[in-house]
């Protein structure tokens, strides 16, 4: 019997050229991705790749499952969809992936709206980095996940893959509320609570993501732009952990709408003057789009984020 997931680490290896490359679009090691193929070989009984050079390419029979796996996927995924059309009132379970600040700024008002429009659907949440999320969809984990994507810093992301804008989450910086580093911020130059360019915070220690992350790319091309490369001198990965450090008085940060719920008592939020953004998508598998469920949930979203967003614009 053949294993969907295989075939999709098998459709990942000849979309990105090669086993390395696909796996760092999967986030697996190459040798993981490498006893995936093998599986898969063991299971037809044959190779399905063959070494060219420093690369691989598919063998005549490896050509021949490609060609099928991309209807048998659809299948799949078309058969989920006609399964929840016969079964509209009956409980639907989506399983979606999330991250910090959206847990705590959407997620509430999402089931809410969920349990008004579609009660029938159940929702569980998985916290995941959005840069696993693909990872997750691909191999059947999440039925769908929230996902950022950065003007300032697009993402090149895998084929076989929608996507649905919820809404735009705007950032702002993150200071202490009171001590030397806030009163120095606001009357040091002038600005006020009210906007702060974000080239004024130029000498500043920051407290920021990792290159590694989109956040901390994103953040990095925006300060670029603004004329200056921050002076990252703590380095963390959790917004929440971030907002405790700016608390301690260590630096500024920025922190998205979303995430007005993580701050501490300790920490305020200046506007920035720029436009810095992110839009906040819904991401499935192309084959899945067409679920009720999915889109669904879609909608609900679309309608949380739009609540929440009204809400914030209130304060």
């Amino acid at each position: 019997m053949l294993n969907l997931a295989r075939l999709r680490t098998l459709q990942e290896v000849v979309h990105h050229g090669g086993l390395s490359a696909a796996a760092r679009s999967l986030h697996f090691t190459p040798s993981a991705v490498s006893q995936q193929i093998a599986a898969l070989e063991d299971d037809l009984g044959t190779a399905v790749l063959e070494k060219a050079g420093r690369t691989v390419r598919l063998t005549e029979a490896g050509r021949v499952l490609l060609e099928h796996a991309e209807g048998l996927l659809a299948a799949e995924a078309a058969a989920r969809s006609a399964v929840e059309r016969t079964r509209r009132a009956d409980a639907v379970r989506l399983t979606v992936g999330v991250f910090a600040s959206v847990a705590s700024g959407l997620v509430p008002t999402l089931f809410t709206e969920l349990a008004r429009s579609a009660p029938h659907i159940r929702i569980s949440t998985r916290e995941v980095d959005p840069e696993d999320a693909v990872v997750q969809l691909k191999h059947g984990r999440l039925d769908a996940s929230f996902l950022l994507d950065y003007p300032e810093a697009p993402e090149s992301w895998s084929s076989g893959l929608s996507f649905a804008e919820i809404g735009t989450d705007r950032l702002a910086v993150a200071l202490p509320a009171a001590g030397d580093l806030r009163d120095d911020l606001v009357t040091g130059t002038g600005w006020g609570l009210s906007g702060v360019h974000l080239a004024e915070l130029a000498d500043r220690d920051w407290i920021l993501a990792s290159e590694s992350t989109y956040y901390g790319r994103a953040v990095r091309a925006a300060c670029a732009r603004a004329g200056f490369t921050p002076r990252v001198v703590h380095e963390v990965e959790e917004q929440a952990t971030a907002l405790a450090l700016v608390d301690a008085g260590l630096g500024v940060t920025l922190v998205s709408d979303l995430g007005r719920g993580l701050l501490p008592e300790g920490v305020q939020v200046a506007e920035l003057v720029e436009t810095v953004s992110r839009r906040v998508m819904l991401v499935s598998l192309e084959a899945s789009a067409a679920r009720p469920s999915v889109a669904a949930l879609i909608e609900a979203a679309t309608l949380a984020s739009a609540v929440v967003a009204e809400h914030d614009d209130d304060y």
